[in-house]
């Protein structure tokens, strides 16, 4: 019954070996085949956003890896992006140390970590130093 390979396929997933693990993200990260991974804004508000380089979406990679491990248990293979940001071969865009199944940005790229830009669709106010600034 489909129950019955579900459990299976949890406990396969959660038996994975290290290696096995380098090798998905390695299928992760081929064009076409792997995951989407671009420059993504996320939108705070009307007037602030910020841009994360190169990176990919928790959700997008629940989904891309439950179709290659051949099964619907999203929260097994969740854990399986939780071991690959442990095996340090993903990274939470913000330094974040759990792999979300959502919105959330990711990186193969420890350099792109934290090196978003800040977006200002507005001008900030001008803010005059005090006079005492001189020294």
């Amino acid at each position: 019954s489909g129950d019955v390979d579900e459990a299976d396929a949890a406990e396969r997933i959660a038996n994975l070996k290290d290696e096995e693990i380098v090798a998905l993200v390695a299928a992760m990260r081929r064009p076409v085949l792997g995951i989407e991974v671009r420059d993504r804004t996320l939108t705070f508000s009307p007037t602030r956003s910020k841009t994360y380089s190169m990176c990919f979406v928790g959700s997008e990679a629940v989904t891309w890896l439950c179709g290659k491990l051949r099964t619907k248990d999203r929260a097994a293979v969740r854990l399986v992006g939780q071991r690959m940001l442990q095996l340090r071969l993903v990274y939470h865009s913000t330094g974040g140390k759990k792999f979300v199944d959502g919105k959330v940005f990711y990186s193969f790229d420890p350099t792109q970590v934290r090196s978003h830009k800040v977006t200002m669709t507005q001008p900030l106010p001008s803010i005059k130093p005090p006079a005492s600034a001189e020294t």
